[in-house]
């Protein structure tokens, strides 16, 4: 079992062997361990020594190599993250692909966080956000994220809100206590999932 203290001094003073373990070791533990402790990587770490754990069976190991990946901020793996962004079946893998896709900071990944904004899943839009906000100042993608100002996240919506608007919510022309008169004295008895679809956006206060 590798300690945090070999695999400083392997990282330090003899990278090949870092390199070695890393080729030859099988143990989910093991590897678990030292992907998780690498910690800062030098300029010059071999990324390529962790592409076969991208497509690791355990989830933990591809999330450790992705978020390893993306320490080095290389364009050379731009591809594998978004592939992994898009295709990967765990959600806080893709979370971690899409933060490192936006810390690179590249103008091709616009087009790929674009297309995150409309995931299902409220925590990788918030990533895709982050990354583009670097380039908010960019029309193209003010005007993306300033759809986002009707996501139905409340979060998504408040990054928004505090990044473009200021901390503003945005008003209708609706006063808030004013409903439509067919909601008016009514009960209705169904399926919220179906009679929600019925009622009008900023009907409610």
């Amino acid at each position: 079992m590798i300690t945090k203290q070999h695999l400083e001094e392997l990282k330090s003073k003899k990278l090949d062997g870092l390199y070695a373990f890393l080729r030859t070791n099988r143990d989910q533990r093991d590897l678990l361990f030292i992907l998780e402790n690498l910690g800062h990587l030098p300029a010059f770490f071999d990324g390529d020594v962790l592409l076969p754990f991208v497509h690791h069976p355990s989830a933990g190991v591809r999330f450790w190599a992705v978020k390893n990946l993306g320490k080095l901020e290389s364009p050379k793996y731009f591809n594998v993250l978004v592939e992994i962004a898009q295709k990967d079946n765990d959600s806080m893998v893709r979370r971690e692909a899409v933060s490192s896709i936006g810390r690179m900071r590249l103008p091709q990944s616009q087009s790929v966080l674009f297309e995150m904004l409309s995931d299902n899943d409220p925590k990788v839009v918030l990533q895709a956000i982050r990354g583009l906000l670097v380039f908010k100042e960019d029309p193209a993608v003010r005007a993306e994220l300033f759809k986002l100002t009707a996501h139905p996240n409340e979060m998504v919506q408040s990054v928004i809100r505090r990044e473009l608007l200021n901390g503003r919510i945005t008003r209708t022309s609706i006063p808030h206590p004013v409903s439509p008169s067919f909601m008016q004295d009514t009960v209705v008895q169904g399926d919220v999932r179906e009679v929600l679809k019925l009622v009008p956006d900023e009907s409610i206060h």
